[in-house]
C-alpha cells in the first residue's frame, strides 16, 4: 500500500465494489487483465481511520480482507454479473507468508470461478486471490460472494 500520487491510478468507482464512499475504496482499475486473471493495484486514503498505513510500517489486515472483498465484486461483476450493490462476502479464508511493507506497491491478482447456486437458488461466486509485492506473494486468500436478491 502507498500513498496515492499523482501518478497512480485513480481506484474505481465506489459503486462497482459496493461502496458509496470513495475514500472507502481500496483497490484500482486492474493494470493487467488476461484471461480473466485481473491484477488490481491495492491502496488506502492515506487518512483513513481503517486503511491506512504508517510510512514504515506494516500494511494492516483490514486492507487484505477489503481489497479482497472489494476485488472479488470487480471480477465476479465484470465476468459474470453480479451486482456488486447486492452481493455479499460469505466466506473468507487467508494465509499470511510475510508483513506487508507500507512503503512499497501492493497488488492482487483475482480469478473469479464459475457462479454456482446455493440451497436457496441464489448466485455464489468464489475467487482466488493472491497478494504481491514485487515478485513476493504476501497472502492467499478464496473468497465466496453471494448474490443476495
Amino acid at each position: 500500500m502507498t500513498v496515492v500520487t499523482q501518478e497512480e491510478p485513480a481506484a474505481v468507482a465506489p459503486e462497482s465494489v459496493g461502496r458509496e464512499d470513495p475514500r472507502n475504496v481500496v483497490v484500482g482499475p486492474p493494470l493487467r487483465a488476461p484471461y480473466g486473471e485481473f491484477v488490481l493495484p491495492v491502496a488506502a486514503d492515506p487518512g483513513h481511520e481503517v486503511f491506512t498505513a504508517v510510512p514504515g510500517d506494516h500494511v494492516p489486515g483490514p486492507v487484505f480482507l477489503e481489497a479482497s472483498r472489494q476485488a472479488s465484486l470487480l471480477a465476479a461483476a465484470e465476468l459474470h454479473g453480479l451486482r456488486p450493490a447486492h452481493a455479499l462476502l460469505t466466506r473468507w479464508r487467508a494465509s499470511f507468508r510475510g508483513f506487508g511493507d507500507a512503503d512499497l506497491p501492493l497488488t492482487c491478482t483475482v480469478v473469479a470461478e464459475e457462479p454456482v447456486r446455493d440451497e436457496a437458488g441464489r448466485p455464489t461466486v468464489r475467487t482466488r486471490l493472491a497478494f504481491s509485492q514485487g515478485s513476493r506473494v504476501l497472502c492467499t486468500a478464496s473468497a465466496v460472494l453471494l448474490q443476495d436478491c
